[in-house]
């Protein structure tokens, strides 16, 4: 089976259910698995990166059009949540050629140093870890080969702890410099788990997520835009009477009604 790019990103996820108030009712064990680890996240360190909201199908249609997702578009109610970071590194690459079996691709290529470009081996693993420095404050961005990974992308956060926690410690890799493919990411995120989770008296319907990633020898984006739509908890939803009406007042004993109104928009009661 061919393997397909992908990505994660909790924070975006948790950011729309923040939208929400009230306690969290879980249908399945993805979801208790994925509130239960992320569900109290700290997400200050990104407010300069994370936006979410919760309104009308076009409010939030607009709200994605405004961060740069304008393919995401809803029907219903819901909460949304948008994620971008942009980094440049510290030590600039170079742009270079690999050619490699699969083919000639883009290379970045980076001399390696001991502060802002550090290849790492770390004991009992076959592959570096590749850490890059940013000029953006508290960002490093690490990469190690992994030439089999056939798991949902949930997993993936699991995997990025297992990288960063092997680094610390690790000793330098005997080499002058470093090649990586640069690369671009533009795709769906399967998040179907989410259906059915409750959070007051809101059940989510639908939910959709889309990740986008770029890497070469400038810098990396890393992109994501989340969105559930909600429908009520308590039963079938009501039907809403949402176009002009008419109210008829007729008696039993009458063969003409009594009074008949036509009612607007312009007359209905605002809150």
């Amino acid at each position: 089976m061919t393997q397909k790019s992908t990505a994660y990103c909790p924070a975006v996820i948790a950011a729309a259910f923040n939208e929400l108030t009230g306690d969290v009712t879980c249908s399945n064990e993805f979801q208790e698995w994925f509130f239960g680890r992320f569900g109290d996240m700290d997400l200050s360190a990104l407010s300069d990166n994370l936006w979410a909201m919760a309104g009308a199908a076009a409010d939030i249609n607009a709200f994605f059009e405004e961060k740069g997702f304008p393919e995401i578009k809803v029907d219903m109610p819901g909460v949304a949540a948008v994620f971008k970071l942009a980094v440049e590194w510290a030590n600039q690459g170079q742009k270079s050629f690999m050619f490699l079996d699969e083919g000639t691709f883009q290379g970045a290529e980076f001399d390696v140093d001991d502060e802002n470009v550090q290849l790492l081996s770390v004991e009992g693993q076959e592959y570096p870890v590749l850490k890059l420095a940013t000029k953006d404050e508290g960002w490093n961005v690490y990469i190690q080969e992994m030439p089999e990974f056939d798991g949902a992308s949930s997993e993936l956060p699991d995997i990025a702890q297992q990288i960063v926690a092997s680094s610390k410690g690790a000793v330098p890799h005997r080499a002058g410099a470093v090649m990586v493919p640069a690369s671009s990411i533009d795709t769906d995120v399967d998040v179907d788990d989410f259906v059915g989770l409750e959070k007051d008296w809101l059940k989510v319907g639908a939910a959709v997520k889309k990740v986008r990633f770029e890497f070469d020898h400038k810098g990396a984006k890393a992109e994501a835009a989340f969105a559930a739509v909600l429908e009520s908890a308590m039963g079938p939803q009501p039907y809403q009477v949402t176009k002009s009406y008419v109210a008829v007042f007729q008696h039993d004993d009458m063969a003409e009604a009594a009074f008949t109104a036509f009612v607007t928009p312009e007359s209905w009661t605002r809150m």
